[in-house]
């Protein structure tokens, strides 16, 4: 999973000492499978108990991404999720993968997290650096 230290990390290294927000990644703009992405089918894994839990692999899954200064390439969605966890979830439920195995089982805890994080902010009217987060981290 994505911890919350990830997600709010993402969210603070995207906003300048002046409080401009700033990011390397223009968009995400499309998004491919191999043979080796693990299907509905196979979401799924029985325990050693027999119980049922969520396979968690990103295997087989690219995003092709459209940097700031106009070029763009494929990166592996292991290293978006990394990298830019919360685009990445937004990208996925903009586009209706979020519920593909690959996706499934991190996206809601980011967007939950994030929402979590912001609220925090929020509810402690809490001005990092004299920018207050809320404003600029809109969630759905």
């Amino acid at each position: 999973m994505v911890s919350a230290n990830v997600i709010t990390e993402n969210l603070l290294s995207q906003i300048d000492h002046e409080g401009h927000r700033q990011l390397m990644l223009s968009e995400i703009i499309d998004h491919r499978t191999s043979q080796d992405a693990v299907h509905q089918k196979d979401a799924y894994i029985k325990s050693h108990n027999n119980n049922l839990r969520r396979r968690r692999t990103t295997k087989g899954w690219d995003l092709c991404v459209e940097w700031t200064d106009g070029s763009s390439n494929w990166i592996s969605l292991k290293d978006m999720k990394n990298s830019y966890p919360l685009e990445v979830a937004d990208y996925a439920i903009a586009n209706k993968i979020d519920h593909e195995p690959a996706y499934a089982w991190w996206v809601p805890h980011a967007i939950k997290k994030r929402k979590s994080t912001i609220n925090k902010v929020k509810s402690k009217n809490l001005k990092i650096l004299g920018i207050d987060l809320s404003v600029h981290f809109a969630y759905r």
